[in-house]
């Protein structure tokens, strides 16, 4: 079985992101495009999405429920009151937690296009389809991020002010919105202090490769903090945490070499950036945790910015290496290769059992009451 809507999705970005059109118009399109794609899709696309869908058609659904009170008592009232309307439902989330990366991608990238095209082959996209709550507290945490950046007078405040929204959407915002605080302040090391961080925290969870993460998972779940979510239960019951442990070690490392590649090439001006030192912080907790198949719900906040630090690799550092050095060539196109041919294989003979439910993708107007979402789960 083979998912076309995905695979020829990823081909319209490609196209828009090397070709040699207008620029403006080239971000403008891709922008569109994905917003259509994440947006216009069925409700049953993606994990809890349709979950979400009956909470937000029938109030009542979250009645004896735990879900954080700003999502329940106010967001999903005040929608339900503008229209009950599913595809309604599903685009104004898009709209919302696409809105802020839109924003940042706009005004930080140096490559917008491939900021997009990232989103994708590095598949942040999935939370985006399956993870609700945790994307909506994660987008205004980056209106936060958004103010401090811009230099805003009142900055701490505003950052203060989304993350209190962002907790009352999901609980575990409070942990990336304290770090996020905390990195701000600190000093980027040297690059090549950097570079053998990542390489030796790669080393370190080849080590811990066999190390049983349940255990200190279980631990985590037994402090009651109120932090998870009924999804990592899920998946901790259904042993889903240990699934990296079939995966190729080329996959596993895939982080160690994507991070080396961006903080060798990355301009001197750019690595003490907020962005470099948070996107760091996710390669050295993928490459720490490598056999978890969980950790990218759980570093999302801190990966996300990987869409705007990746195209700060092809700086002035970058094109003066190349001059000298053609061959370096062959390093980001090998990156784009292992990433591609990893988000096409997934959309190629799929699990229609899978829990993210993202297959088949489907658009509201289609008939999708044979999906797995209504008929598996």
């Amino acid at each position: 079985m083979i998912d076309f809507y995905y695979l020829v999705f990823i081909i319209i970005l490609y196209f828009l992101t090397f070709s040699r059109g207008n620029e403006r118009n080239r971000f403008k399109w891709a922008s569109i495009i994905t917003l259509f794609f994440v947006g216009f899709r069925a409700c049953v696309v993606g994990a809890d999405t349709y979950n979400y869908t009956l909470g937000y058609l029938d109030l009542n659904y979250y009645k004896n429920s735990d879900i954080e009170i700003l999502y329940k008592n106010i967001y999903i009232p005040f929608l339900s009151n503008i229209i009950r309307y599913e595809p309604f439902f599903i685009f104004i989330n898009t709209l919302v937690t696409l809105s802020p990366l839109y924003v940042l991608i706009k005004k930080y990238s140096n490559n917008r296009e491939l900021s997009i095209l990232c989103f994708f082959i590095f598949d942040l996209y999935i939370s985006y389809f399956v993870a609700l709550r945790q994307i909506l507290g994660i987008s205004f945490l980056l209106w936060g991020v958004y103010f401090v950046v811009k230099n805003n007078r009142r900055k701490w405040v505003y950052y203060g002010f989304f993350s209190l929204i962002a907790f009352g959407f999901h609980k575990s915002m409070i942990i990336p919105s304290i770090l996020y605080a905390i990195v701000y302040f600190l000093q980027m090391p040297s690059r090549n202090i950097v570079v053998m961080t990542i390489l030796l925290t790669g080393t370190f969870g080849i080590v811990l490769n066999s190390f049983d993460v349940l255990k200190l998972f279980n631990a985590f779940l037994n402090l009651n903090l109120g932090l998870t979510t009924d999804r990592l239960n899920e998946y901790m019951n259904d042993n889903h945490l240990m699934v990296g442990l079939s995966s190729g070690m080329i996959y596993k490392l895939r982080f160690v070499w994507l991070g080396c590649f961006v903080y060798y090439f990355m301009d001197e001006r750019r690595l003490n950036h907020w962005f470099s030192k948070l996107f760091l912080i996710s390669i050295l907790l993928y490459n720490v945790f490598l056999n978890v198949d969980m950790i990218a719900r759980m570093n999302l906040a801190f990966y996300i910015f990987s869409i705007v630090v990746f195209p700060w690799s092809f700086g002035e550092r970058f094109r003066s290496i190349y001059i000298r050095k053609k061959w370096v060539v062959i390093y980001p196109v090998l990156i784009f290769a292992w990433f591609t041919q990893a988000y096409v294989r997934s959309h190629i003979d799929y699990n229609l059992n899978n829990v993210d439910r993202m297959h088949p993708y489907c658009f509201f107007w289609e008939d999708y009451n044979n999906h797995p979402s209504i008929t598996r789960f």
